[in-house]
């Protein structure tokens, strides 16, 4: 017993789109669907179509040529050429000039020190006695005698210990 399609069934009136919703097919013209859905089988080759003769003649063309070129060249020489080294000099270079005036007289030390055995001034060595938490910062050279965290002095340790 075959099964009997309907009109009233919307699974057979949707079968080919909702009307509507694409632009119809039919409502393009002929002429624009040829040209849009042309394949190369039917497509027509024609010959490209050739140029235009010249209004020109060869001597005047050449001369345009040459004086295009050397015009060129030109520019291309006067915009590539080597430049000139450039001058470092201040433009306020004079008005620091006054007689008498050496300003490595300013920058030497008032005392002698050493670069390598003093210790380096910082912010936190100069502000050590603000420093929460730390137990006596007035001993700079004091060990950590109150310490939980070694039963030893340091001293009386070794570097090479298996125990750390």
């Amino acid at each position: 017993m075959a099964r009997r399609i309907s009109d009233t069934n919307v699974a057979y009136k949707l079968r080919r789109g909702q009307k509507d919703l694409i632009t119809a097919i039919e409502l393009v013209s002929k002429e624009a669907m040829k040209s849009t859905l042309q394949s190369t089988h039917r497509a027509e080759f024609t010959t490209p179509p050739r140029p235009p003769p010249s209004s020109h003649s060869k001597k005047r063309a050449l001369m345009e040529r040459y004086l295009y070129e050397k015009i060129s060249s030109d520019i291309a020489n006067y915009e590539f050429r080597p430049r000139s080294p450039p001058k470092y000099i201040s433009t306020t270079h004079d008005d620091f000039d006054v007689p008498g005036f050496d300003p490595d007289a300013s920058l030497q030390p008032k005392f002698e020190h050493s670069l390598y055995s003093d210790p380096a001034i910082t912010f936190w060595s100069e502000n050590k006695g603000q420093i929460p938490g730390v137990s006596v910062p007035d001993n700079p050279t004091g060990n950590f005698n109150y310490s939980a965290r070694f039963s030893k002095p340091v001293s009386a340790r070794w570097d090479n210990d298996p125990e750390i």
